[in-house]
């Protein structure tokens, strides 16, 4: 029989994970604190605050996860006064703090987004079982929000009284929805695009693109006209504009259902030992979001040995609104190991199988060799002990432990299964976020210079000092009219010479259109000014995000090799050994000697093309474009990372998916 050994996993690395095993006496003060002050915004009507802190391993994440399973589904002191439909008991929200500075609000809310789409044991999204309560309060019948929501998502069957008139259940329900749209938008002033995105979400219409807005704020021109959205004013601050958003959702639920706010890995918000700036804005951003909700609860998560950082940093108020009430997640006392273990050996059914009868608790394991252990390791966290019955459950099974592998050969298997992932879920609108965070850490790596903020830059998203002077870098992914008004203004500061050596940084998947005229205009008035334009591949932002990513769980402890925490330094020695090639090649392309001026058309000619035909014979596109075949070939053979060549006859082009890479 092939045994599967149950302490294998040993770190709970999101909140929305289902932790293997759980013991509730473990940490059983920290829970119950987080649900009473729950329970004080709840009954209050304000928001309130926890700071959970504990050694690397001591399980913070897996306290998140046990706040959430018990949150997820009808209170008990609720099911006999809540008449149907059922609110849900919260808005649970998991934020990892893996977001560069000036982009920390609108980390936020794409976070807030993705998780307000998740599940409830209802079998809807938390959001739409939260707009369904909300419609259900309208009514004396709250059942007839229910029958409207499905009448509106389910065809009608043909009743026999048709043949005298068919009644339009549907049309009747989409009168009704608007208009307690209109009345939700005068309670909780949401504004004119939340509640159009709200009212497309409620018909049952549009359900990607509601989604795509809440997440980012922006769509196509086209898709905002028909949706009946407007752009979002030029010269406001996108952070506003997202802080905003969160705030207009915590409005939308009412004291039965708060908003649960989870920030965890609050360590990697700090590009470097000496940087201030991602944890000062992590500080204004709490207190904001203290000030402006009245139904919040902030739950923040930090290694014990940080609070001194967090308290040097963050000062004063924003400290306070951070930290109202603080919850110590002690080490385990051997009552709790004890506990533990069988629980864990349990939840193996062919383990728990032969376990039955078995008059020592620990069996498979014995119980002297744990108390050995424990006696040995007087602050020992959940992480350890895990770690520890791994090896003596293989001494059990196989008569030694499993080999101990390297670090070499651990931060290799990390770093490959991270790229494996970031590649297969890669998007072109990511790559802001990879960057914010990603690039000031690869910079950093490679001594190119440092991080500096300056509030008085609005269109550069990142800013760095180096021996070659003061480089800025803006992300320019947009589409239609906003990339349009961004290079507009970027333009407008350079020949006002408000910024020089300025680098445009574009995903090489997104062309820009061949109808974009205003767009490609500026963007050639900026390349005969030096302005570079950097166009990074799938790949090298995908080996950005899988560095930070470790990084990022080196920073919070998360990072361990057989119970023993791997410290963010072994983390940037070994990428920087095995630095992939296009990482380099990123870097590289920041620096003046390597920088790219000018536009390459023909680029994004081909590009719009290939990805509006999938597959295109290489006459086809010539003359399509208006080009020669021999020009049109040159530029597919130059960018293979984008383009797939058949060389036939005849010879095709066609898009390219991504591939794994390697580390070199």
């Amino acid at each position: 029989m092939d045994i599967i050994n149950p302490f294998a996993q040993s770190i709970v690395t999101d909140a929305w994970q289902a932790p293997q095993s759980d013991v509730p006496m473990i940490h059983a003060g920290v829970f119950e604190l987080c649900c009473e002050v729950l329970e004080q915004v709840r009954r209050s009507g304000g928001s309130r605050s926890v700071l959970l802190h504990g050694l690397p391993g001591s399980g913070k994440t897996h306290l998140l996860a046990r706040v959430r399973t018990s949150l997820n589904g009808v209170p008990s002191d609720m099911a006999a006064t809540v008449p149907v439909p059922l609110p849900p008991n919260v808005l649970f929200i998991a934020v990892r703090l893996r977001a560069g500075a000036r982009m920390l609000c609108r980390h936020l809310r794409r976070t807030l987004a993705a998780d307000l789409f998740r599940p409830t044991r209802l079998g809807m999204s938390q959001l739409e079982q939260l707009l369904l309560y909300r419609f259900a309060q309208f009514l004396k019948d709250r059942k007839k929000a229910q029958k409207w929501w499905i009448d509106l998502r389910q065809p009608q069957k043909p009743r026999p009284w048709w043949l005298f008139g068919k009644t339009d259940e549907a049309g009747r329900a989409k009168q009704e929805i608007e208009a307690m749209i209109e009345r939700l938008d005068e309670q909780a002033a949401l504004g004119r695009n939340l509640s159009a995105i709200l009212r497309h979400l409620a018909l049952g219409r549009h359900r990607r693109n509601v989604r795509d807005w809440l997440h980012d704020g922006v769509l196509p021109d086209g898709v905002m006209r028909d949706l009946g959205l407007v752009p979002p004013p030029e010269d406001e601050d996108p952070e506003e504009q997202a802080l905003d958003m969160v705030c207009a959702v915590s409005r939308l639920a009412d004291s039965n259902t708060p908003l649960v706010l989870c920030f965890d890995q609050v360590e990697a918000l700090q590009t470097s030992p000496d940087d201030v700036e991602g944890l000062y804005a992590f500080g204004r951003m709490v207190s904001s979001l203290r000030d402006k909700t009245r139904n919040t609860l902030l739950l923040s998560c930090v290694q014990t040995a940080f609070l001194d950082k967090l308290d040097e940093i963050i000062r004063g108020a924003d400290m306070d609104r951070l930290a109202e009430k603080a919850g110590l997640l002690k080490p385990l006392s051997v009552e709790e190991a004890q506990r533990l273990i069988p629980v864990r050996l349990d939840s193996a059914p062919a383990v728990a199988k032969m376990r039955k009868g078995q008059s020592n608790s620990l069996w498979p394991l014995k119980p002297n060799r744990i108390a050995e252990f424990m006696a040995g390791n007087p602050a020992c966290t959940p992480r350890q002990v895990i770690s520890f019955c791994e090896d003596e459950f293989e001494k059990w099974r196989h008569g030694q432990a499993q080999p101990a592998t390297s670090l070499e050969e651990f931060l290799a298997l990390q770093y490959t299964l991270e790229y494996g992932q970031a590649l297969r879920s890669s998007h072109p609108h990511q790559m802001d976020e990879t960057l914010a965070h990603g690039l000031p850490l690869v910079i950093a790596l490679l001594r190119r210079g440092k991080q500096v903020v300056d509030a008085g830059h609005k269109y550069a998203d990142l800013i760095f000092e180096s021996d070659a002077g003061r480089l800025y870098i803006s992300f320019c992914n947009q589409a239609g009219n906003p990339l349009t008004a961004r290079l507009a203004k970027l333009r407008e500061a350079v020949e006002q010479g408000r910024i020089a050596n300025l680098v445009v940084v574009r995903d090489s998947r997104l062309a820009i259109s061949q109808h974009a005229k205003k767009a490609q205009e500026h963007l050639d008035a900026l390349t005969q000014r030096e302005v570079a334009l950097l166009r990074p591949s799938a790949e090298g932002l995908a080996a950005i995000e899988a560095f930070r990513s470790l990084l990022s769980d080196a920073k919070a402890g998360d990072l361990a090799k057989r119970g023993e925490g791997i410290g963010p330094d072994a983390v940037e020695e070994w990428f920087k050994a095995h630095l992939p090639p296009s990482v380099a090649d990123l870097a590289e392309g920041l620096t003046p000697e390597r920088r790219v001026s000018g536009r390459e058309a023909i680029y994004d000619e081909l590009l719009e093309l290939v990805q509006q035909e999938r597959i295109v014979r290489l006459d086809d596109a010539a003359e399509r474009l208006h080009r020669d075949a021999e020009t049109i070939a040159a530029c597919a053979a130059g960018h293979l990372d984008q383009f797939g060549i058949l060389q036939g006859p005849p010879l095709v082009i066609f898009e390219k998916v991504a591939a794994a890479e390697s580390a070199a």
